[in-house]
């Protein structure tokens, strides 16, 4: 959960106010833009993609839920964006000309990076379907690394119930991976993923 001041801030920014916004713009611009740069290795398209970033967040201010999960909410958008661009490389002979160029990686590279946002975006979509309380536990426990008992404390519940809600979310977005995706390469990234969950606890 932020901290007071930044709820204060994200509150002004749901409201639609531009010194909130450029606060935000501050405190998040340079995390997303290293984030980008470490996929393309491109900084004047990291920078642009960056500012399509915040240009969406000034778009969707309103949908912003101060007292949680902004830091999710922003890298949703940064991540779709890049998916999106992603795509448009694959499409376009110019564009992945200049990507290698920038890149100098062989294609397996930029495909597993590619691979990587849309295991994520599927990640967050089954994360999204969960009951708010599953939902909660889920992205304390193994988005933001908490205890159990630091999740148990923080929502007011005990740590039995962290353990059994949790082992209930992953198997809920087992079950809506297997549904809804064909791509067994995907599909097999995020199992492994959820494996490791399994193992920690």
């Amino acid at each position: 959960m932020p901290d007071l001041e930044e709820l204060t801030v994200l509150q002004k920014l749901k409201e639609g106010n531009r010194e909130a916004f450029n606060d935000i713009y501050r405190r998040y611009s340079a995390f997303i833009y290293s984030r980008f740069l470490q996929f393309l290795k491109n900084p004047e398209l990291a920078e642009e993609l960056l500012q399509d970033v915040f240009m969406k967040l000034w778009v969707l201010h309103e949908e912003i839920v101060p007292e949680r999960g902004f830091t999710t909410f922003l890298l949703k958008i940064a991540d779709n964006l890049a998916i999106d661009l992603f795509r448009k490389i694959v499409r376009d002979a110019k564009m992945r000309q200049d990507m290698w160029y920038h890149l100098s990686l062989r294609s397996t590279a930029m495909q597993e990076d590619f691979e990587h946002l849309e295991q994520r975006q599927i990640l967050d979509q089954a994360i999204e379907t969960l009951p708010p309380r599953q939902k909660e536990i889920f992205i304390q426990c193994k988005l933001y690394d908490k205890s159990y008992k630091e999740v148990a404390d923080l929502m007011g519940i005990s740590v039995s119930t962290v353990s059994n809600q949790l082992v209930v979310a992953v198997r809920e977005v087992k079950l809506y991976v297997d549904k809804f995706y064909s791509d067994e390469k995907i599909k097999a990234l995020i199992v492994c993923f959820l494996l490791k969950i399994f193992d920690s606890m």
